[in-house]
């Protein structure tokens, strides 16, 4: 685990980015203490941390999960036949 403080990332960035390649992520401190993490990331992750995130996603997956609660859930036949499959 590596510890890099708020002045370092700013005077060296770059640097510190390559490090995240090998260490996989890097704890950033202010004033000696964690504020913040980096962490490395693939495509795969960025795409499930902004579907995690996105309230407008969120608010619908909430929505759709109470009303599968309340109404009950549909058959794959039904959604095939919904799709005319």
């Amino acid at each position: 685990m590596k510890f890099r403080n708020i002045a370092e990332l700013h005077n060296k960035t770059s640097e510190i980015l390559k490090e995240i390649d090998d260490e996989g992520y890097i704890i950033i401190t202010s004033y000696g203490k964690p504020t913040a993490m980096i962490k490395k990331i693939s495509e795969e992750e960025i795409e499930d941390l902004v579907i995690e995130n996105n309230p407008v996603i969120k608010e619908s997956i909430i929505k759709s999960y109470e009303d599968y609660i309340k109404n009950g859930g549909t058959t794959i036949e039904e959604v095939m036949k919904k799709l005319k499959i």
